[in-house]
């Protein structure tokens, strides 16, 4: 297994949610149905590339983790502004 493959594809699914978390909450932006589901099937491919390296399970696991922090960092980051 390719640990930096792993962390790769883990930074890229945080990277999209939080570009999708951003789109829905931001006043400022309005962004359309396409740019929200290109972002969720670019995190759906990268699932798909972790089960190929890590296994069904490990793959949903570090996906579900992604997004948790990746919410929780945007959250933050909202927070400070």
């Amino acid at each position: 297994m390719s640990e930096s493959e792993v962390a790769r594809l883990r930074r890229e699914i945080t990277l999209s949610y939080q570009a999708c978390l951003r789109a829905l909450e931001s006043p400022s932006i309005t962004a359309p149905h396409s740019f929200i589901t290109a972002r969720m099937e670019k995190i759906s491919d990268c699932q798909d590339q972790l089960v190929d390296l890590v296994g069904a399970d490990a793959a949903t696991r570090i996906t579900a983790q992604a997004l948790y922090n990746a919410g929780e960092t945007d959250a933050e980051a909202g927070a400070q502004s």
